[in-house]
């Protein structure tokens, strides 16, 4: 799973940890629906402790190891930490699984002021120099096969739709963070290997779902990665095993002001 994933670009953690007010102590983080860990390592270059945590012992088991890193079975609705505690929460591609006002709940009672909540998810694959893989990969796999057959979940929408429609926290709690939306500046871009793409189409919760509910096996004809897998093969410019694409990241993240969101004024 994590080896087909995108990786998020260094500018990203950068922005998270300038965002953070430096009280002088030791730093914690806690990086929430980790998955294999992939920004839970990459959060141990700006923070002296990070623990991730995700509901499935199955992906902490396959996880990336750093000494600053440990890991925990979790929900995002109860965050591993004593209160006021925590300079930074990250939830990298998972928000959209959340129960959001819980986890606000928990984010609020666990920050101490002046630490940050950084939410970010990218959006669909774009392959800017290549027009017939797009339309395989997007129309045909995407929306056609697995959207119009309902395979892919619906909080889905809320990646498509770039989480405008999760609030941020400063909009849940105002007058105790300062929040805003991202778009710009953090995409990733770079080249995939041929088995990389197909693997990362793979990974697809509406994929999965599809080759489930149809009892479809991988690379069978009745695949319908299959089509992409044969143009990748038989198309001259992938010769060298590397395709350009590009994902549009979004982020949104929130300062803690100060006071607790709960705190009467």
């Amino acid at each position: 799973y994590a080896n087909f994933r995108p990786v998020y670009p260094p500018s990203l953690y950068d922005k998270i940890a300038s965002s953070v007010v430096p009280t002088g102590n030791e730093t914690l983080a806690i990086d929430v629906g980790c998955g294999p860990g992939q920004a839970t390592v990459a959060l141990a270059a700006y923070f002296d402790k990070i623990v991730g945590i995700d509901p499935s012992q199955a992906q902490l088991q396959n996880a990336a190891t750093h000494d600053r890193v440990s890991y925990q079975v979790g929900q995002a609705t109860k965050l591993p930490a004593q209160n006021g505690t925590v300079a930074a929460v990250t939830a990298a591609q998972a928000a959209h699984w959340f129960d959001i006002p819980t986890f606000y709940q928990e984010v609020d009672r666990v920050l101490q002021p002046g630490g940050c909540l950084a939410m970010w998810t990218y959006g669909n694959v774009e392959f800017q120099d290549d027009p017939k893989l797009q339309a395989m990969v997007t129309q045909t796999l995407y929306e056609e096969t697995l959207g119009q057959g309902g395979y892919w979940d619906d909080r889905r929408l809320l990646v498509e739709n770039k989480y405008r429609d999760i609030p941020l926290l400063s909009d849940e709690y105002p007058g105790s963070y300062v929040g805003e939306r991202i778009y710009t500046g953090h995409d990733i871009e770079g080249d995939m290997g041929k088995a990389q793409l197909i693997g990362y189409l793979r990974s697809w919760s509406g994929y999965v779902t599809y080759c489930q509910r149809n009892g479809i096996e991988q690379e069978s004809p009745d695949d319908p990665i299959e089509p992409i897998r044969r143009y990748l093969e038989s198309e001259m410019r992938y010769e060298s095993d590397a395709i350009p694409v590009f994902f549009p990241v979004t982020m949104l993240l929130s300062v803690k002001t100060g006071r607790s969101g709960k705190d009467e004024l």
